[in-house]
């Protein structure tokens, strides 16, 4: 309790004095920022766009695996526009304090991105256990692995989500220090209990949901996948004397599913446990170290919330490389666009030169 006091009173005083000179971004936070960011957001909004115009097309959104990459989607879309104000405020550098209510901000801000990495995290789960079950239970999974069934658990996921992140939405939760990475945004320093909560449980507590419990599923459903599928690839060997066109299609169907799946849990292992890790260090740290530590930890920090910010923009881009099925219906997508605009334009071209045809005299 007595580092939260230290903590609580250094934070009222810079508050008042001139807390700025005393905990300074270094340049390379600005860079990580800016430069990161800005090629996250070109390469993450036009992904994921593209992935979710892929997924909704019939061959993949009648799945329930499809649906669910489609709500993936969604939800790494909405954490990129969350991540916006970090690229405004401490990449471009445009002081948002004073023009907007910074707690407020600060609230939203955190909010949804807690929520989206949480969602994100836990759809990768029910996928998996999606692919587990038609791998596990293949005459089950056309009753079980529904889209419908899909989308339930996912509305699951997102009200108990929400319901946990929900202090962060009172005022329990706002401004730090504004302007600052990593300290913008925190528990109210008045707060006494909820900040001491906030920094020595709930952000070990958050690690476990949104990384460790999610990672350690994924794998054990991924072992027990490979397990079976071996095993089922001995017993299909001694029986290929019976198998047909339309089983062999079904078979790269779910063959392509499984590579979708197994692409986005390995970003997802990459980019997550190395800030999970710093992230269970650094609250232990920050009530005790001196203040011109910060900027060493704040270079860090935001070179490992640069490259874990990837997990939500490079999805489309691995499955393009890693499933052919994907390939296919991403170029069909391009075809259908493209004759879509070769339609629209037809009749304009075809209205102007019957306009412009000049009469035959008699």
């Amino acid at each position: 309790m007595t580092n939260m006091s230290n903590i609580s009173s250094m934070l009222e005083q810079n508050r008042a004095i001139d807390y700025y000179l005393l905990i300074r971004s270094p340049p390379i936070v600005a860079y990580f920022y800016l430069w990161g960011y800005l090629i996250i957001f070109i390469l993450g909004f036009t992904g994921n766009i593209a992935s979710l115009l892929t997924f909704i097309r019939p061959t993949l959104r009648r799945v329930s695996t499809g649906t669910l990459f489609i709500v993936l989607a969604i939800s790494d879309t909405l954490f990129l526009f969350a991540s916006i104000f970090d690229f405004i405020d401490f990449g471009l550098q445009v002081p948002l304090y004073g023009r907007i209510n910074y707690d407020i901000l600060c609230s939203y801000r955190v909010f949804v991105i807690s929520m989206t990495q949480i969602c994100s995290a836990w759809i990768l789960v029910i996928i998996s256990i999606d692919r587990w079950i038609r791998t596990r239970f293949p005459h089950k999974s056309a009753r079980l692995c529904t889209p419908k069934k899909a989308l339930i658990a996912v509305v699951i996921v997102i009200f108990v989500d929400a319901i946990i992140h929900s202090p962060m939405l009172t005022p329990l939760f706002g401004m730090l220090l504004p302007g600052v990475a990593i300290i913008a945004c925190g528990p109210n320093v008045k707060q006494k209990l909820y900040l001491n909560f906030y920094y020595y449980t709930w952000t070990i507590i958050q690690i476990f949901i949104n990384c460790l419990i999610p990672v350690l599923l994924m794998l054990l459903v991924l072992l027990d996948m490979f397990i079976n599928i071996r095993v089922r690839k001995r017993a299909l060997s001694q029986q290929i004397q019976f198998q047909n066109q339309t089983i062999n299609r079904n078979r790269f169907f779910q063959k392509e599913l499984f590579l979708l799946m197994l692409s986005s849990i390995i970003i997802f292992l990459t980019t997550t446990l190395p800030i999970a890790t710093f992230r269970i260090i650094f609250p232990k740290q920050v009530l005790t170290m001196k203040v011109e530590e910060y900027g060493s930890v704040m270079s860090i920090s935001a070179g490992l919330t640069c490259f874990w910010s990837f997990n939500y923009a490079i999805n489309f881009y691995i499955h393009c490389l890693t499933s052919k099925l994907f390939r296919k219906e991403f170029i069909e997508l391009i075809k259908f666009i493209s004759k879509g605009n070769h339609n629209a334009v037809l009749p304009i071209t075809h209205t102007r030169i019957t306009q412009f045809t000049p009469k035959r005299q008699k």
